[in-house]
């Protein structure tokens, strides 16, 4: 038997060199980073770095440059600059996306909801606030 995929909203903001924009996206806990249309990407003004990577979310591989923002903000938590993958999003994904009725240049990734505190709350299917999780570095 095939389990039944809860879909998770979040709402996200990311700040740019250029721009700003914000709007509904699903999460994507199985994808490292947050995922980053081009065309939305090079609007916002992000700052690209050499690093490529490879990787799966919910349909498709895809593959892009690992870039970064100067400000994200899920649901009422402010993360500050983070590091995205900013990729060419396929027209499969882009229609997954579209059927859930959220962004479909936008997924969240792991990584970002870490940083914010959040967890998903499987039982409720939306983001719940569990607080960050600060370990102290020890003299050695």
């Amino acid at each position: 038997m095939i389990p039944r995929v809860i879909p998770i909203r979040a709402h996200v903001k990311i700040r740019g060199m250029k721009a700003e924009i914000d709007g509904d996206v699903l999460v994507d806990a199985g994808t490292t980073f947050t995922l980053v249309d081009e065309e939305l990407a090079r609007s916002v003004g992000v700052t690209t770095t050499s690093e490529r990577v490879k990787l799966y979310t919910f349909c498709c591989e895809v593959e892009g440059v690992i870039a970064n923002v100067e400000y994200m903000k899920i649901e009422e938590r402010g993360i500050g600059a983070t590091s995205i993958l900013m990729t060419r999003f396929p027209s499969k994904l882009r229609s997954i996306l579209s059927r859930y009725g959220v962004r479909n240049d936008l997924i969240l990734g792991l990584s970002d909801l870490i940083k914010s505190g959040y967890v998903i709350d499987l039982k409720e299917g939306k983001l719940k606030y569990a607080g960050v999780l600060f370990i102290p570095l020890l003299p050695t």
